[in-house]
């Protein structure tokens, strides 16, 4: 939305019609499509008793600017299955059943079975030092 209304108004401008003339017709325009959120930090932002079209476009340019930064962080969450080397608790065993069992991997060899009980790996204490 942001984009479009500062597209329009670079072209107005362009035609020669300034910001004073169109400004009060399309600030209640724009405010009405905005989130209650944006427009209570209009609100907040702007000093004069009359807004300036500018002063709304600069407040939501920011506002979109930090939605577009905050989106951009990526929070990675805690997987136990990355973890498929753990070995399991009891009560994993006991109440892990059908497709949910535990997926256990073998750091030697990637096979099916816990590290230290690896038959392809003659003598694990020589690979770590």
């Amino acid at each position: 939305m942001y984009n479009k209304i500062s597209f329009n108004a670079r072209g107005l401008e362009a035609l020669g019609v300034r910001a004073s003339q169109y400004g009060s017709l399309l600030i209640p325009v724009v405010m009405s499509k905005l989130p209650q959120d944006i427009r209570l930090k209009i609100a907040r932002k702007t000093s004069k008793e009359v807004w300036e079209i500018s002063e709304i476009f600069d407040v939501i340019r920011n506002e979109v600017e930090a939605r577009e930064m905050s989106d951009a962080v990526k929070v990675v969450q805690s997987d136990k299955s990355k973890f498929p080397n753990k070995p399991p608790s009891l009560s994993t065993f006991l109440f892990n059943n059908g497709p949910n069992k535990p997926i256990i991997k073998c750091v030697y060899c990637g096979g099916d079975h816990y590290s230290a009980s690896c038959a392809k790996v003659a003598d694990k204490t020589s690979l770590h030092g």
